[in-house]
């Protein structure tokens, strides 16, 4: 690494050489509020893969993708084992839930890795991460909803609103503005709907075990632990925590977009669980998954 009038340049064999800088030497589109440095510029996407093992603002937050994705796929391939090791018997809703995870993460990582490339690459994959995160919530509104509705009326009456909210999500952040002029707080107050989305179905199933059996059941605590983790995760996001109150303090480690990705994908986890919950009353080997890694 060398240093030329205050700005760090990193060098790899093979690549171009992209810069590690402070704020006042970035492009004013890759500014965030409260990160002062660290902003890692220019390059091509050869170099800016090779920033996945650079440390720079961005990096944890392609990680928290890539673990996130890893934890998904741990818990697809543990499902598969109780259900006989076939996939054919695997129920469909655990299908939705991996694919809701693991389909977005390469738009997210390449959006944290390529956005110091220039603006207009930054808008591709802005938009392209936004639109998989809008997406994914139909898959994972179907993932809780099986479980809760079964295959009637309930489940499609359910999602046939789901997806109208997906539309309408779509068509305010891709039509009528554009997603990248948009603030974190005016993004986590648009997702709110398809957030609660798919949350009722985790909350309609609990209360009812609650009404029928006396007590708080799996059902409700998966729901409330995922609601609790996705609510705190658009609050911290929204506001710029911790790094409001500290700036340049977490511009590498513990910044509000590295937080909302544990969140998420801890709400993940746990949306997990209420399917395997919910299969386990049919289906024993299903509880056994979930009996291993159910926290309460």
């Amino acid at each position: 690494m060398e240093k030329k009038e205050g700005v760090e340049r990193w060098t790899k064999r093979g690549f171009e050489p992209v810069r590690v800088c402070q704020a006042e030497n970035a492009p004013r589109y890759l500014l965030r509020e409260y990160i002062s440095g660290h902003y890692r510029v220019g390059g091509d996407y050869g170099s800016a893969l090779a920033g996945l093992f650079m440390m720079h603002n961005e990096t944890l937050n392609a990680w928290t993708m890539i673990w996130g994705a890893m934890m998904s796929t741990t818990m697809l391939l543990e499902t598969k084992a109780a259900y006989g090791g076939s996939w054919d018997h695997l129920p469909c809703q655990f299908w939705a839930l991996w694919v809701a995870a693991v389909i977005h993460a390469p738009f997210s990582i390449m959006l944290h890795l390529c956005l110091g490339i220039s603006e207009d690459v930054r808008k591709l994959w802005r938009t392209l991460d936004v639109f998989f995160i809008q997406s994914n919530s139909c898959l994972l509104a179907f993932g809780v909803a099986r479980g809760a509705f079964g295959d009637g009326l309930a489940l499609w009456g359910f999602m046939t609103v789901v997806v109208a909210m997906f539309v309408q999500s779509v068509y305010f952040t891709m039509v009528v503005n554009r997603i990248w002029k948009l603030s974190k707080r005016q993004l986590a107050y648009q997702m709110r709907n398809l957030v609660f989305a798919y949350l009722f179905p985790m909350v309609w199933q609990g209360l009812i075990d609650v009404k029928r059996r006396q007590e708080i059941s799996p059902a409700l605590l998966c729901a409330a632990s995922a609601g609790t983790c996705l609510v705190l995760g658009g609050i911290v996001y929204g506001l710029h925590l911790p790094e409001r109150w500290a700036p340049g303090r977490f511009d590498l480690v513990g910044n509000s977009h590295q937080i909302m990705h544990v969140l998420a994908y801890t709400a993940h986890y746990f949306e997990w669980l209420f399917a395997l919950h919910l299969a386990g009353r049919h289906f024993t080997p299903a509880d056994g998954v979930f009996q291993k890694y159910y926290p309460f």
